[in-house]
Parts: structure tokens; sequence; C-alpha cells
């Protein structure tokens, strides 16, 4: 984005972070994965105040696949309360994303 100073003189802005867009591999660390469901979590909040229904839908389907599709070494390397705890985090998920559905 250029915007104009004045006639001879331009300034050159770019975006380097958006707040509302965060990103995670899915081959990221299990608490890796954690931090980035809290994001979503607080991310979606401001995206359905904000009634934005649609873009929140999007993030909490990112994060279901990542925690839905998560690669089987990881996956068979859960103990029972991550288990649990992804289990948990896949229904507040869905939850959510019918909630923008609706």
């Amino acid at each position: 984005m250029i915007r104009t100073v004045g006639p001879d003189i331009y300034i050159r802005c770019q975006i380097t972070n958006v707040k509302r867009d965060p990103k995670c591999d899915n081959t990221a660390s299990w608490e890796e994965k954690l931090v980035f469901f809290d994001k979503v979590r607080a991310v979606g909040k401001e995206l359905c105040e904000q009634k934005e229904y649609s873009n929140a839908k999007n993030l909490y389907s990112r994060c279901i696949s990542l925690f839905k599709n998560m690669p089987k070494k990881q996956n068979e390397s859960l103990n029972d309360e991550q288990r649990i705890r992804r289990d948990e985090i896949l229904n507040i998920l869905c939850l959510n994303s019918a909630h923008c559905l609706l």
C-alpha cells in the first residue's frame, strides 16, 4: 500500500502481522497446538462480537483440522489425559463452529 504525502514524497507501508489470522504448523508440538487453540478462541470470540461469523468459522475449521488430523506418531504419543483434552478441544471447536453457522 502506498500513500501520498506530498506531490513528490510517498510512504510505503507493508503489513507484517495480522492478529486475526494466527498460524500453526501441523507438525507443531502438543504445547504449541494448545497455545494456538487459546489464540483461536480469543480471536474467534472477537470475530463473533464483530459479527464476522464466516471468518470465525474458517478459523475454527483450521484449528479443528489441526487437532483432528494430527500426525500418527504424535497422536500415538499422547497420554490418556492429553487424549481427553484433545477430545474436549474438538468438542469446543465444533460447538463454536456450529454457533457461527447459526
